[in-house]
Formats: C-alpha cells, structure tokens, sequence
C-alpha cells in the first residue's frame, strides 16, 4: 500500500503540473536481507517457505538498499507500513488473486 500511495502521488503531481522527468527510489530505506525477508514471511503467514541457498549470480550486489530520501523531501511521505504488514497485505493479494 505505500508503494500504490507514493505511485498516486506522483500521478497527482503530474496531472496538476508540467510533465517532468523525475527518478526516485521507492521502499522502507532499511536494508533487509533475503533471509530476513524470509523470516517475516514465514511469521506474518504462519507458513514455510521452502529454499535453497545458491552461489551468487554474477552481478548480485552484496547489499543494496534503496535510498528513498529524495522522494520523502520532494513528496513529503514516510514508509507507513511494516515489513511484516507488507508481507501480509501481499500474501492476502496472492491468495485472493490466484
């Protein structure tokens, strides 16, 4: 839900203004790694999450967290939801959309 509120707002700005080119990060701007993700998941949905762990892809980025600052100052938004709300919200959506 926070990334359709940041995405409504941006829609709104255009509509009101002069079409511009504008590139933000959108996310928590916490990092969390993927087992941590997991983790959450697993807690928030009471379910297991089957994995495996594989060699780095080429590429992969050790850590990489999105920088949400200038959209928070541009927009004046904050992140509302927790990751463990997030994890519920999309797992609701699956279910109900599958």
């Amino acid at each position: 839900m926070d990334l359709v509120e940041a995405h409504i707002l941006v829609l709104d700005y255009l509509l009101s203004n002069d079409s511009i080119n504008m590139k933000f990060n959108l996310g928590t701007g916490k990092g969390t790694s993927v087992l941590e993700l997991i983790d959450y998941f697993e807690k928030a949905n009471n379910i297991e999450v089957p994995y495996i762990f594989g060699d780095r892809r080429k590429g992969d980025k050790k850590i990489l967290v999105a920088d949400n600052s200038s959209f928070k100052s541009f927009f004046n938004w904050e992140p509302r939801r927790t990751i463990t709300q997030m994890c519920s919200d999309g797992w609701k959506w699956k279910l109900s959309n599958y």
